[in-house]
């Protein structure tokens, strides 16, 4: 028969690998709040993925120009009606919260995008030349 260890060194045992679980565990999570920050993952996918946020840039822009900027002339007998209250409500909420949201965007935005577009224009920029007299 082996001999079972004692009650006090049990607790111990128990004790220490406790110890070792919260310590780890402490661990993951600092890690795992670092990778899931959302400026972290905005930053990530805004590196991986510029070049199809500049294409749907462009596309939402040119939508939203004209958007903004078209006749609002009826094209079919129902299109008043369907437009009233929607209008009206997304008109308000829009005329609302537009300020906001683009001073929020900005705030959060400017300083992911800035370095990313000032590394891509510096590539095309020519090295400086100083010139010699001969």
């Amino acid at each position: 028969m082996a001999l079972q260890p004692d009650r006090q060194t049990l607790k111990l045992q128990a004790i220490n690998a406790l110890d070792q679980a919260r310590a780890n565990l402490r661990g993951g999570w600092a890690e795992a709040r670092e990778h899931w920050r959302p400026r972290n993952i905005i930053r990530d996918r805004v590196e991986k993925h510029h070049i199809a946020i500049a294409v749907g840039s462009v596309i939402a822009g040119f939508l939203a120009f004209r958007w903004l900027f078209s006749d609002r002339t009826p094209s079919s007998p129902a299109a008043p009606r369907r437009r009233s209250l929607s209008g009206f409500l997304l008109n308000g909420l829009w005329g609302m919260a537009r300020e906001p949201l683009l001073a929020l965007a900005t705030q959060q935005l400017l300083p992911v995008i800035m370095p990313l577009v000032s590394k891509y224009v510096s590539q095309f920029q020519a090295p400086h030349r100083t010139s010699t007299p001969e």
